[in-house]
């Protein structure tokens, strides 16, 4: 059993302790949190796919200024320039910023799941299972900027433009934080469950617009940094939709009984009910880029994270609780088989891989 399994058994149990005894473990969710901190920030070079890319970023800024091109325009977000930068010129290694991605990332979803997750050790096992391989070992940027930006918008309710300023911060760190601003709409317009559908319906019909004139997309890339939009617009010549039954849309399910839940005054906390319209936007952003699938199927999982704090929140407040606590442990396995062993996302034998085992 590989190290990766082991953590995933450990998070399992946990889950299903907790779920029983109705006691959440503070201890189990640090030791987790410590644990996916080292294996994320402590491995080896070469092991997933972008690594070798942040390598050659990381050696580029020792011979360079901040400002100058070359690899430098791989990153176009200020605030990662500016780690990378740092971290190369004061004599650090690559390891270095790989361990700070890890240490405030992991960290800062860590303490989101324990101040609102009902069941911290299972929204960890859905995070171990669902999004700790592909983003804190692959889109550590993206990561990073995703815990801010669920963060800032938890917090619109108390403190709104200090949550507008925490967003805009996270757009430095990983440019697709500023999809975050449509949830300031959300919340302007208190959007429930009837509101959503006209929401979903209207991402729909510009979908469908974009699908009959794809030009329309041009607009949209004169808002993108200059080497992201030759990349999209490569997509474009391409244009390869998404589909409308594609996977992405089993979040249609939570996000409307959570916004019925909402309005039913069934849930009335004030970071339960911000968590879920955070989540519930992952839709609307899938359906409006439906033309072109990677645009799609990236915006929406900017926002699904947040499903691993709003099942827990779902789960607790329905009948049939237990049934859907089992399928959703049995689903994890088969998400953490399908990315390791179907997918290959990694090199083989990339998860025996960990400095403390």
């Amino acid at each position: 059993m590989t190290p990766f399994y082991l953590i995933i058994l450990f998070s399992l149990i946990a889950a299903v302790v907790e779920y029983v005894s109705d006691k959440p473990s503070r201890l189990a969710l640090y030791t987790l949190s410590f644990v996916l901190i080292i294996f994320a920030g402590t491995r080896e070079i070469g092991i997933d796919p972008d690594s070798d890319n942040y390598q050659r970023i990381f050696d580029n800024y020792s011979e360079v200024n901040f400002f100058d091109g070359g690899l430098t325009n791989i990153l176009y977000e200020p605030l990662s320039k500016a780690i990378f930068f740092l971290t190369s010129r004061f004599g650090f290694n690559i390891e270095t910023v790989f361990l700070f991605y890890a240490v405030t990332s992991i960290g800062l979803k860590g303490m989101l799941i324990r101040k609102i997750s009902p069941l911290p050790m299972l929204s960890m096992y859905l995070f171990c299972c669902h999004f700790f391989l592909y983003y804190e070992m692959v889109q550590i940027r993206a990561a990073l900027a995703m815990g801010i930006a669920l963060f800032a918008c938890l917090i619109s309710w108390q403190k709104p433009y200090w949550s507008l300023g925490i967003l805009l911060l996270a757009s430095t760190i990983h440019v697709s934080a500023i999809l975050g601003i449509a949830f300031y709409i959300f919340k302007e317009f208190s959007i429930g469950l009837k509101k959503y559908f006209a929401v979903l319906l209207g991402c729909l019909v510009i979908a469908l617009i974009f699908l009959v004139l794809p030009s329309l997309f041009l607009e949209l890339l004169a808002f993108l940094p200059l080497a992201k939009a030759e990349d999209y617009l490569e997509i474009i010549n391409s244009f390869e939709p998404a589909s409308i039954y594609g996977i992405t849309m089993i979040h249609l399910a939570p996000a409307l009984l959570g916004l019925w839940l909402i309005d039913r005054n069934i849930i009335t906390d004030g970071f339960e009910i911000r968590a879920i319209q955070f989540y519930s936007m992952c839709i609307p952003y899938y359906l409006i880029f439906l033309p072109i699938s990677v645009m799609a199927y990236r915006s929406s999982e900017f926002f699904q994270f947040a499903g691993v704090i709003v099942i827990p929140i779902l789960l607790k407040r329905l009948t049939w609780g237990p049934v859907l606590f089992v399928l959703l442990l049995i689903a994890g396995i088969g998400v953490s088989y399908f990315t390791l062993h179907v997918r290959e996302l990694f090199p083989i034998g990339y998860i025996s891989w960990i400095g403390i085992f």
